[in-house]
């Protein structure tokens, strides 16, 4: 992977919200688990007031376990995930629904910290690790006579890493509803820059335990959203769910995460995060208060 990752680092981009006058969970948040998710992570946002999103004023840190900061990391992850559960909520438990800290892989978890009037916000988080005890080796397996890219190499096999638990703030959500298409496509931006700051540093850790190889395990609808916000992603050729019990348990309780009776092609898969992530400038629908000031993006050619 390239060392320089993410030429928007130095990018510096501010838009002002103005958040709807309800904050309440949308209705087809059944579930009273994440309805109090919902519910505590509007707590420091008021009600019809302005939101200022500021790139410059978003700060990425490592979670220390058994901290705030990690509760707030899985309190957001599992909220993310917990939308994705829709049709499955009426038979999952809240402790189905809370994902606790991830275990394989020596893994460190990052979050985004937005400034917000009165403090900290926290807007995204993503969990990095590598080794061989990846969640990911739990859950596929790569049909013979293919390998896994990170076994194929001609030296020896090399360490492989995981990006995963990807989530943001449900105030985007929000936004994303409530708001008209110029201020979608902002809210839309945002996320996007959110998820290239926070896989730049996590790449960049892996590359600095000497792992070269990332993989990451993602659906038709986050791959898409990763395609947008300028990364190169590709399939693990003959990837495939691996053929046991617990795994046939996990799919079927999460079936409207996991799709286990529909094509491959609609289901989450692992796929090779390269650690391409093109420019800014380079990007599709960008904002017109993007779009429309090269002075803005000229350094990311």
């Amino acid at each position: 992977m390239p060392r320089d990752i993410d030429p928007a680092r130095n990018f510096t981009w501010r838009h002002e919200f103005t958040l709807p006058g309800v904050l309440d969970p949308p209705p087809t948040v059944r579930h009273p688990f994440l309805r109090q998710l919902h519910t505590t992570s509007m707590a420091p946002l008021p009600a019809g007031q302005r939101f200022n999103c500021d790139l410059a004023r978003l700060h990425l840190a490592w979670v220390d376990p058994g901290t705030a900061a990690q509760d707030a990391a899985l309190a957001l992850v599992s909220h993310s995930y917990g939308l994705l559960y829709l049709g499955d909520q009426d038979a999952l438990t809240a402790a189905d629904l809370a994902i606790g800290p991830a275990h394989g892989g020596n893994s460190r978890t990052l979050i985004a910290w937005q400034e917000i009037a009165g403090g900290l916000l926290p807007v995204g988080t993503l969990t990095t690790g590598g080794g061989t005890d990846l969640d990911l080796f739990e859950l596929f397996e790569v049909a013979a006579p293919a390998t896994w890219p990170h076994v194929q190499n001609p030296n020896g096999p090399l360490q492989p890493g995981e990006v995963c638990r990807f989530g943001l703030h449900p105030v985007f959500d929000l936004l994303d509803r409530a708001a008209d298409p110029a201020t979608r496509q902002q809210v839309d931006f945002y996320r996007r820059l959110i998820l290239r700051r926070l896989t730049s540093l996590c790449l960049e850790w892996l590359i600095a335990q000497d792992i070269t190889i990332a993989y990451c395990v993602v659906g038709p609808h986050l791959l898409y959203f990763m395609r947008r916000c300028g990364m190169y992603v590709i399939p693990v050729p003959a990837a495939q769910p691996r053929d046991n019990a617990a795994v046939t348990r996990l799919r079927r309780q999460f079936a409207r995460y996991w799709r286990p009776d529909d094509p491959p092609t609609r289901q989450p898969l692992p796929y090779q995060l390269t650690g391409i992530i093109r420019p800014v400038a380079e990007l599709a629908d960008l904002p017109a208060d993007v779009a429309n000031r090269p002075e803005l993006i000229t350094a990311l050619a």
